[in-house]
């Protein structure tokens, strides 16, 4: 008799853990993401372009086939598009601060063409700078000297998604830009925790940017 009863708990036992493994395998199962996530060090984006390129339009919308490629920096991604010596450039990302691209810096900050990026409410506002010192600060172009080449910017917030669309000529001959090349170009990135483009970042990374 104990034997019957030593098995039937141990049958018991086998069932509790059968149903016990199939309820943790149910957890394990992942929603669809529509969005690719926003991380890497410069990789490729999973949103890279292929097929024939639509129009660019500056409307702060990324469409499809407007851009040739796309590269992750931290929690954003930068579009680029390069027709007749014009880079086309779109930055995405799901933080509501500001975003920064730096071309070319030469020591930490110093000497980098700063192009920040912010919504102001419903307003995209894009600043054209330059860092002066190895940890700033980047007054605007306009107030050392030189131009604003940022042209026909836009932006929006959508959907959880920041985006900011502008061009500007891959050599603007500004005294306060630096140039850009097709194929690979030095540079770094921020985030900042805020519409505050004062403020620290709260993250940041120097990388390479490949314009094609």
């Amino acid at each position: 008799m104990s034997r019957i009863t030593t098995a039937l708990r141990l049958t018991r036992e086998l069932l509790m853990l059968l149903i016990i493994v199939s309820l943790l395998a149910g957890c394990g199962v992942s929603s669809s993401i529509t969005q690719p996530p926003l991380s890497g060090n410069g990789k490729d984006s999973d949103a890279d372009i292929t097929g024939n390129l639509t129009a660019w339009t500056s409307d702060g919308i990324v469409a499809m086939n407007e851009y040739t490629r796309s590269q992750k920096f931290g929690d954003m991604i930068v579009f680029n598009r390069l027709e007749n010596g014009m880079v086309y450039i779109a930055i995405q990302s799901k933080k509501t601060g500001y975003l920064s691209l730096g071309i070319r810096p030469e020591e930490k900050m110093q000497g980098g063409d700063i192009i920040t990026c912010v919504m102001d409410g419903n307003q995209a506002r894009i600043y054209d700078t330059y860092s002066i010192g190895t940890f700033g600060p980047h007054p605007e172009d306009t107030t050392q000297g030189g131009s604003d080449d940022i042209m026909e910017a836009s932006g929006s917030r959508q959907n959880g998604l920041t985006t900011f669309e502008f061009k500007r000529p891959l050599d603007t001959k500004d005294m306060r830009d630096k140039a850009l090349v097709a194929g690979e170009n030095p540079i770094m990135w921020a985030i900042g925790p805020s519409a505050d483009i004062t403020a620290r970042h709260s993250s940041r990374g120097f990388d390479t940017l490949v314009i094609e």
